[in-house]
């Protein structure tokens, strides 16, 4: 579990925010959260993309208008998520 921690941690680097539940005081479970995050976030609900493994939340941030995508393995992801990505790098 701790080299797993130790990965997060050095990747946390390549996203803006980080929203934990502990801190924000809501958790998946509940499908407020997605539009809460959006708005801190300000984006459109419709422009954000939530990636999990849980089919329940995957169908709730659904529900707030996000597009999602159920995280099956690693591979699958990187096929669906690489037409998403930006590579340009200049400034």
């Amino acid at each position: 579990m701790i080299s797993e921690l130790l990965a997060f941690f050095a990747e946390v680097r390549h996203f803006d925010e980080v929203f934990n539940s502990y801190r924000i005081g809501k958790s998946k479970r509940d499908g407020s959260v997605f539009s809460d995050v959006c708005s801190a976030l300000g984006v459109a609900p419709s422009t954000a993309l939530f990636v999990d493994d849980n089919p329940g939340h995957i169908e709730r941030a659904k529900e707030k208008g996000l597009q999602t995508h159920l995280f099956k393995n690693q591979d699958d992801f990187a096929r669906r998520i690489e037409p998403l990505i930006d590579h340009d790098t200049s400034p």
